[in-house]
């Protein structure tokens, strides 16, 4: 139990990890990740005119996500699914190290489940982004390859959910059951 807890504090720090991947080109020019910047990076520049959603808006602000001017909704769900994953490392960290016991199963099993929560997400941040910025003749291609992996990864998570559900209530039912014994003996 001892080593699993070592195992998930190690792997708690994976998603920022990955999130921080140089993954994305800027609108700009350079690198990005979804930390710092989004999938079709940021306006340079204060602009009435420096791409086709300037004239709904108004003006696009230097700084700002062009993405979040073309496609908001799109870009909006993107920032969801990215803060989820970054919240449920938060959390994983914080259950790390607020000092419950690592040997315990209940935890073990949060700590499990959240890291779930966090991958999962972190996948979804990913697909998202790829939709963002495929070109519009490659699009539907990433979306059946995000539609396979996100299938797969619904089954895989099925199955390890049914798993880890399983073993928690065979875990609760012997625990009642060794309690009930003791009560019975008189211990």
């Amino acid at each position: 139990m001892e080593k699993m807890g070592e195992f998930l504090h190690k792997i708690s720090t994976i998603p920022r990890k990955l999130d921080r991947r140089d993954t994305w080109h800027t609108h700009g020019g350079g690198n990005c990740d979804s930390n710092n910047d989004i999938p079709g990076g940021v306006w340079q520049e204060n602009t009435r005119n420096g791409g086709h959603s300037c004239k709904s808006y108004g003006v696009c602000e230097a700084g700002t996500a062009v993405v979040g001017y073309v496609w908001s909704e799109d870009y909006v769900r993107f920032m969801f699914f990215n803060t989820i994953s970054f919240f449920a490392s938060l959390c994983v960290v914080l259950i790390l190290i607020s000092g419950f016991p690592l040997k315990n199963k209940v935890v073990m099993w949060v700590l499990t489940i959240d890291m779930t929560i966090a991958v999962s997400f972190m996948l979804l941040t990913y697909l998202w982004a790829l939709g963002l910025v495929a070109p519009d003749q490659l699009y539907y291609r990433f979306y059946k390859i995000g539609f396979l992996l996100g299938g797969s990864w619904c089954i895989i998570l099925l199955g390890i959910a049914l798993i880890q559900t399983a073993r928690l209530l065979f875990w609760i039912k012997k625990r009642n059951i060794i309690r009930a014994s003791r009560s019975a003996m008189g211990c």
